[in-house]
């Protein structure tokens, strides 16, 4: 069907109505022609699909482009309800068919039937005469010499020419030469390989002398309604027999090139020659005064050598294909004198290009995926394949073939030759059996060298609504900056549901700050209702639901974390007005003291935060505000630490910062053992006399800790030498004092071994020994040689240490008496047995050297010193002597006595 859009009404120069509407029963691809003359004003009509078609107006049928995707590719536009093709902007034939004799824009239309349907739409564009021919040059200088022929034509080697853009009978189609010379001159037209020139033909004998100079008007007309035409003024100059203009070697350059020679490329050495000599004989070249820009964007000319090169590479596809150069030659002579020539450039296409292919039917995702379900009917169509090759000719004839192990399940049906195929189902398909079918399209083009593209197509089925939305992102990141524009899209979510149908249908729903944006339920387009505050909220998180139209209906939610963005305005700030930390002494270096974190209201850069101090005795991290230790502390010497740490945002030129002291308590550990002071090794006596009451203060112990707190907080204890409970100490302050009535029986020396810890987690200890000295004796302790003192008491057994009768000078003197008293008994029981005739002697002999021996030591001084200590002490020891002796006479004499013998 053909249609001619030239006016309001259409004429149908081939009417098939009847026709049409059988092929749409059984096929789904339509052909129609439309006929459009350029130049018409955006609007208007060019052709009824509907009505055309012969389709039923009460259906909807949803017209949109198949090919292009978007009216932005093509000067048509398409109502999608009425099917109304109308122009979208003025048509210039010019501009989309540059020297093509025949101008066809060709789109697809898809649109709904029974099914899917196609009509191919081919708008033929027709010329107007819009354009009138125009001459390359301003004016042309020919230069002829008087002695020329008759018949002679000029200018040689070339010919003049005129352009027209238009084609046909609207571009150039004849020449007249407007002069009052026409007996002297005359005009010669041909056809230069499909143009039309002219010469100018010397008809009379020329005469300088008479005529010099003429002045010619060349006309050039086309034969287009309303008649256009354009003109040049051509001045001849009758030169002398020795002045020559150059010569060109042909009267026209033909060449052709391929597309894709690389710039610098020699197309064609164009020579021209002057017979005359010196200055006069040197030729300089350069385009013609009309040359279109497009020339000079291509080419250059060696104004020297006359050689034409590339100055790009000269793409067929997207570069016209003839060009029309006007070259002109000017000898240096004065004056100067030209020649001119036309070089005509064929860009020839190569196979330079791979086949496209793309996909579209509203079963795919992402592109090159289609997801239907297992139930669908052999040749159940899947997806529309598109083909292309930007290339012409043979080299853009392209072949199509479907690869893949499970292909054998489908197969490629053609639409229109060489552009639109639809791939269907050629089986039935069982999802259990084959869940995704990965198939290949494969296109090849019919180049001397083929190319082939391949495209992966995947197919996946589907069974029932077991399938909800998903979400293309778990989680939206998006930022607007704040004063946005009330009704502006925020962001964009996008939920996939592998289901078909209303199953695989989502909608979007808002479930969260309703009040603040909207959502599009289609495209699932946020947009704000109002102008947001990023000072005022910074953040949402905006919860989105993703419905599918299945039943029971299935949705899924997701979050989109939307950040508006604001100025740097807001200084950072610590969120604790101070910070106070601990570190325990002798921690390693690196050891974490603590953390001080600031936050900053604005957002991004401007919220980044980096952490600083100066201090040489910790580091900070500068992301997370963690303090370490760069030192090892010692809480003896230093307790307390007070440190600046500074905070600054990322916020450029508009940078802000902030400032806080953090305190660092240095925490003592128990690393010192208690020092006692008192009493020393040389000076640890003490007298305590026999009449002191209980709770009588005997001595106190002294004894300090470096360490502080509980690690520094002594306890005293008596370890050994009071089994007989006489003495306490106070247990916090070592005060030693009595807790009994001293008896007479415990007169004597008592050593108390003190243990003095302090309260850390693992206590530390000291010890020392406190001699106790208790007496009824007044006794001088300024007088006392400690030092002796002591080997003394270090020389009384130990069996003797451990009672009160031990260690002391009036306990000696008892014992000495006492064993003394009991050795008499033992040596009168003797006697009486042995001897009865000596018993009274030696008894009344020894109790009387004892009662000596007492009445002396009781005569003695009753302030104690120590010269007596010492005379006591030897006196018992001489008193030992004496028993010992004692006793060895009587048992001789005794076993003399008895003795057979004697």
């Amino acid at each position: 069907m053909t249609f001619t859009a030239g006016s309001r009404t259409r004429t149908h120069a081939v009417h098939l109505t009847i026709l049409g509407a059988i092929l749409l029963t059984c096929v789904n691809a339509l052909d129609i022609d439309y006929n459009l003359y350029e130049e018409r004003a955006p609007g208007r009509e060019v052709g009824d699909l509907i009505s055309d078609l012969s389709l039923d107006p009460t259906l909807a049928r949803d017209f949109k482009f198949f090919q292009p995707t978007s009216e932005n590719d093509t000067f048509l536009s398409l109502n999608a309800v009425t099917g109304v093709l109308t122009t979208r902007k003025t048509v210039d034939r010019e501009e989309i068919c540059p020297g093509l004799d025949v101008c066809t824009h060709m789109v697809i239309i898809q649109f709904k039937t029974t099914g899917i349907a196609f009509v191919k739409v081919r708008v033929r564009v027709f010329d107007i005469n819009d354009h009138a021919p125009s001459f390359p040059q301003t004016m042309i200088w020919i230069d002829i010499p008087e002695s020329a022929n008759v018949g002679t034509t000029y200018p040689q080697g070339s010919s003049l020419f005129a352009e027209d853009p238009d084609i046909g009978e609207n571009t150039v189609r004849a020449y007249e030469l407007s002069n009052t010379f026409s007996d002297t001159f005359g005009l010669n037209t041909y056809s230069l390989d499909g143009t039309e020139v002219a010469e100018i033909v010397v008809r009379t004998p020329l005469d300088r002398e008479q005529t010099s100079y003429y002045e010619l008007v060349l006309i050039a007309k086309d034969l287009g309604t309303p008649q256009r035409s354009g003109s040049v003024v051509i001045k001849i100059n009758i030169t002398d027999e020795n002045d020559h203009s150059p010569v060109f070697q042909q009267n026209s350059y033909s060449v052709a090139i391929k597309e894709n020679e690389a710039p610098g490329f020699e197309i064609v050495d164009i020579n021209a020659t002057d017979l005359d000599h010196g200055q006069n004989s040197k030729i300089s070249y350069s385009f013609s005064g009309r040359t279109p820009q497009e020339v000079f964007n291509l080419f250059s000319i060696d104004r020297d050598s006359g050689k034409v090169r590339t100055l790009q590479s000269l793409d067929y596809e997207t570069h016209q294909h003839l060009f029309q150069i006007g070259i002109q030659a000017v000898d240096k002579g004065v004056p100067p004198r030209p020649a001119f020539t036309t070089l005509f450039i064929n860009v020839t296409d190569e196979n330079d290009n791979f086949p496209q292919i793309s996909f579209s039917s509203d079963n795919v995702l992402d592109g090159n995926t289609a997801i239907i379900s297992e139930s669908v009917a052999v040749q159940e169509e899947i997806v529309y394949v598109t083909v292309g090759d930007d290339d012409s000719g043979v080299n853009a004839n392209v072949r199509l073939m479907l690869g893949g192990i499970t292909s054998s399940h489908f197969k490629l049906e053609e639409i229109y030759e060489n552009l639109l195929y639809k791939l269907v189902t050629d089986t039935v398909l069982d999802r259990e059996t084959i869940p995704v079918y990965n198939l290949s399209i494969i296109a090849t083009d019919g180049g001397q060298e083929p190319k082939t593209t391949i495209k992966y197509f995947i197919v996946k089925l589907l069974d029932e609504n077991d399938n909800r939305p998903e979400f293309t992102e778990g989680v939206y990141d998006a930022r607007i900056p704040e004063n946005n524009e009330a009704g502006g899209v925020v962001a964009i979510v996008t939920a996939i549901d592998p289901d078909s149908g209303a199953n695989g249908s989502v909608e979007y729903h808002l479930l969260t700050h309703q009040h603040i944006f909207a959502i599009d339920s289609e495209n699932g387009e946020i947009t704000a209702k109002g102008v947001l505050d990023g000072e005022r909220v910074a953040d949402y998180e905006i919860k989105v639901s993703a419905c599918d139209g299945g039943t029971p209906s299935q949705c899924s939610e997701t979050t989109v974390h939307l950040q508006v963005m604001d100025l740097n305005d807001n200084a950072p700030k610590f969120e604790e007005s101070s910070y106070s930390f601990f570190i325990r002494e002798n921690m390693k270096k690196g050891t974490f003291v603590g953390q001080v974190v600031a936050t900053d209201k604005d957002s991004g850069e401007n919220g980044r935060l980096t952490y600083f101090e100066a201090s040489q005795k910790f580091r900070i991290d500068s992301h997370t505000g963690e303090i370490f230790s760069n030192t090892v502390f010692d809480y003896e010497e230093e307790k307390f630490c007070s440190i600046t740490v500074m905070v600054k945002d990322h916020g450029g030129d508009t940078s802000k910062e902030a400032s806080i002291n953090v305190n660092i308590d240095i925490i003592d550990v128990n690393d010192n053992t208690p020092v006692i002071t008192f009493p020393k090794t040389d000076k640890n006596v003490v007298i305590v006399p026999l009449a002191a009451e209980p709770g009588f203060p005997v001595t106190s112990i002294q004894a300090r800790d470096a360490d502080d707190d509980q690690n520094g907080e002594l306890q005293y204890d008596i370890e050994h030498g009071n089994s007989l409970g006489i003495f306490q100490i106070s247990k916090t302050t070592g005060e030693i004092y009595t807790v009994k009535k001293l008896e007479s029986t415990w007169e004597g020396l008592i050593q108390l071994s003190i243990n003095v810890s302090d309260k850390g987690e693992v206590p530390r200890s000291a010890a020392t020994k406190v001699t106790i000295v208790i007496s009824d004796l007044p006794v001088n302790i300024s007088f006392i040689d400690w030092a002796d003192f002591v080997n003394l008491t270090e020389g009384v057994p130990v069996k003797e240490k451990n009672t009160a009768f031990t260690a002391t000078l009036a306990g000696i003197f008892v014992l000495a008496l006492a064993a003394f008293v009991c050795l008499l008994v033992i040596i009168a029981v003797v006697a009486v047995i042995c001897c009865r005739s000596n018993e009274k002697a030696i008894r009344t002999y020894n109790f009387r050297r004892e009662e000596n021996l007492f009445s002396a030591s009781k005569s003695t001084s009753r302030t104690a010193t120590p010269q007596n200590v010492s005379s006591t002490v030897e006196a018992y020891l001489a008193m030992q002597q004496s028993q010992r002796s004692e006793e060895r006479r009587v048992g001789k004499e005794c076993r003399s006595r008895w003795s057979p013998y004697h």
